[in-house]
């Protein structure tokens, strides 16, 4: 294949790639219920995760192994009645390198927080979240500022969660057969032709937002969780150039598991906090006074950040066991 009928080729499946991801976002719409207009997105984590971000270079959020998580919700199905996953299990080997970036996916969640918050709630700073994800009130949150919340939304890097009462939306495999299928020999023809630029610029976004969506719909039933995502694949080469957003990956450890994470350019902690941006600690965290400090002196060091650029909390929340 010369570089002109690859070039055609990438415009070709990045084109069927958009296409059919609008027929499943225009299908979603139609099933959505209510949505909330947000102010600003929190995200809950633990103390040692934001040290760690903190005390590293380029350390940003992490998105978790998908296959790790207890609700990654694959909200779409086939025809007949597979998940995209088992679909891929199915049609690709399991040394095939689509079926390695795309069986799973890493992800990091948010909450949405709307304009004047029903209760006066402060953003980053709601029981009923600090229960879900906040390890009961003992780990922290991390509240962007207005202007970052839009910027990420904007540019696609966090995805609103669709809630929905109905079956998980059903698509017909066919056209993603027949992208999938095209893309695994479009990229051994770049291996060969030395066209990685070409594949990632045109078809790998466009196919990894296709893929995306089988982790952004979730039953009604979880709609109080206003969960917003941002969702990435990688494949074992994490090195290779269509993957040249992420910026680190690693292990760490939790309830006696190993989960693997990532991080992405677009996420890391210098370019979330800023101005408006703020820290709250959990109320069952131990000595908070003095973690306050140590948090407050860490932005200084780590991010270079004057003080009261980032507030830095203690969560009015009380816990109640």
């Amino acid at each position: 294949m010369d570089r002109n009928d690859f070039i055609r080729k990438a415009r070709c499946i990045a084109q069927e790639a958009e296409d059919l991801m609008n027929q499943i976002q225009s299908a979603s719409c139609d099933r959505k219920e209510d949505s909330y207009p947000i102010f600003r997105l929190a995200h809950y984590t633990t103390l040692e995760a934001l040290v760690s971000m903190l005390q590293a270079q380029n350390g940003g959020l992490r998105l978790s192994d998908s296959s790790t998580m207890n609700d990654p919700d694959e909200g779409i199905a086939t025809k007949d009645g597979r998940s995209i996953k088992q679909f891929l299990e199915s049609e690709f080997r399991h040394d095939s390198w689509l079926r390695r970036r795309y069986e799973n996916a890493h992800i990091c969640c948010f909450v949405g927080v709307e304009r004047g918050a029903a209760g006066g709630l402060e953003p980053g700073d709601d029981l009923l979240f600090w229960r879900l994800y906040g390890n009961d009130c003992r780990g922290l949150s991390i509240t962007l500022s207005p202007e970052s919340s839009t910027r990420l939304l904007q540019q696609n890097v966090v995805h609103e969660i669709i809630y929905s009462s109905d079956a998980p939306l059903t698509v017909d495999m066919r056209p993603l057969s027949r992208i999938l299928n095209d893309l695994e020999q479009l990229r051994l023809g770049a291996i060969h032709a030395n066209q990685w630029e070409s594949i990632f610029s045109s078809v790998i976004p466009k196919c990894d937002l296709l893929m995306a969506y089988r982790f952004l719909h979730k039953n009604a039933h979880y709609s109080m969780e206003r969960e917003y995502r941002t969702i990435a694949f990688v494949g074992e080469d994490h090195c290779a150039p269509e993957d040249k957003h992420f910026v680190d990956r690693g292990q760490h450890v939790q309830y006696n598991r190993i989960r693997t994470y990532v991080q992405l350019a677009e996420l890391v902690c210098r370019e979330l906090l800023v101005t408006n941006s703020r820290i709250t600690i959990g109320s069952n965290v131990p000595e908070s006074e003095q973690v306050k400090c140590d948090i407050t002196h860490l932005l200084s060091k780590s991010l270079k950040l004057a003080p009261n650029v980032v507030k830095v909390r203690e969560s009015s929340e009380r816990y109640r066991v």
